[in-house]
């Protein structure tokens, strides 16, 4: 409380540029892999993130009262998304089958979906995490390289470059998936004035098949 003005503010910094890191499907291989030998809530937390292409935060926070089991349905709301808007979410079976697994007893199925702590807390997927990921995957190169020598390295990639990476493999042959679709599947707001006001679609149903 002794400075009056704080000289950080005079300090000009790098605007964050656009991520434009894909993962090759070999990379996602290895990263899937990794994502079991991490096991757990956090290591499913990964799977989803690849097979929902959804947001870090979303995935990891979920809680049982958003999830409708009989309907496949994530029902995400507005104080949980990144951009203050509720949406209607189709699971996949493979990603239903992850989310029942981490609580089998019915009756206890309450607060967060994914946790370490018996339902509490949702787990923290920050740095280490990330650095753990990291060194299982490397080990899984070592392992296919010691298998049959074919294993790629891989590069610097953040838990993001998965939203980009399963966008840009949708848009491509066999799936060609339109654009307004994938903009539905990663949740984001349509943009101009125009497009908001005009084209109401959801697009909830040919999200879901997409994904």
């Amino acid at each position: 409380d002794k400075i009056g003005k704080s000289p950080a503010i005079a300090v000009e910094t790098n605007k964050s540029g656009e991520r434009s890191r894909r993962l090759r499907e070999d990379e996602l291989q290895r990263l899937l892999e990794a994502a079991h030998d991490l096991g757990g809530p956090r290591g499913d937390v990964v799977e989803v993130l690849v097979r929902l292409a959804k947001r870090k935060e979303e995935v990891s926070k979920m809680v049982w009262e958003d999830i409708d089991i009989a309907e496949r349905i994530w029902l995400l709301p507005d104080v949980r998304s990144k951009n203050g808007d509720p949406y209607r979410i189709e699971l996949p079976a493979q990603v239903m089958e992850i989310i029942l697994g981490q609580q089998l007893d019915g009756r206890l199925r309450k607060g967060p979906v994914f946790t370490l702590d018996g339902g509490r807390t949702s787990p923290e997927m920050g740095s280490q995490v990330k650095d753990l990921l990291d060194a299982l995957l490397h080990r899984r190169l070592e392992l296919a390289n010691e298998r049959d020598g074919t294993a790629l390295s891989v590069q610097h990639y953040t838990i993001h470059d998965l939203r980009t990476s399963v966008a840009s493999r949708l848009e491509e042959e066999p799936f060609q998936i339109p654009a307004s679709t994938i903009d539905a599947i990663l949740l984001h707001k349509k943009a101009g004035k125009v497009t908001r006001t005009y084209q109401r679609a959801s697009l909830n149903t040919e999200a879901g098949k997409a994904i």
